[in-house]
C-alpha cells in the first residue's frame, strides 16, 4: 500500500533492483538513488499510474528500448545501460 517515497529513502543503500508497487503515485525527485552507482534495473508493477522524474546516475532505457529515459512513465522495467 506505499504512495509515497521521500527523499533519499534509497541513498547509498547498495540496491542492484528494486520493485515499485503499482500503489505508488509519488516518488521524489532529489537525491533518492544519490550513490546506488550498482542499481541496474527499476520495475514498475502492472497498473502503475506513476509519473516523476527519473533522476538518477546512469543511462536507462524502458522495456528494452534504445532511448534514454528520464521519468517514469506507468508500468514497465527501466534497465541501466551503462554499466560496464
Amino acid at each position: 500500500g506505499v504512495t509515497t517515497i521521500e527523499g533519499g529513502a534509497f541513498a547509498y543503500s547498495g540496491l542492484t533492483t528494486l520493485s515499485l508497487p503499482s500503489t505508488l503515485t509519488s516518488i521524489a525527485s532529489e537525491g533518492i538513488f544519490e550513490g546506488c552507482v550498482d542499481l541496474t534495473t527499476i520495475v514498475v508493477e502492472e497498473g502503475s499510474t506513476l509519473s516523476a522524474p527519473l533522476q538518477t546516475y546512469g543511462t536507462w532505457v524502458k522495456d528494452g528500448g534504445t532511448e534514454t529515459v528520464t521519468s517514469f512513465k506507468g508500468a514497465g522495467t527501466y534497465t541501466r545501460t551503462d554499466i560496464q
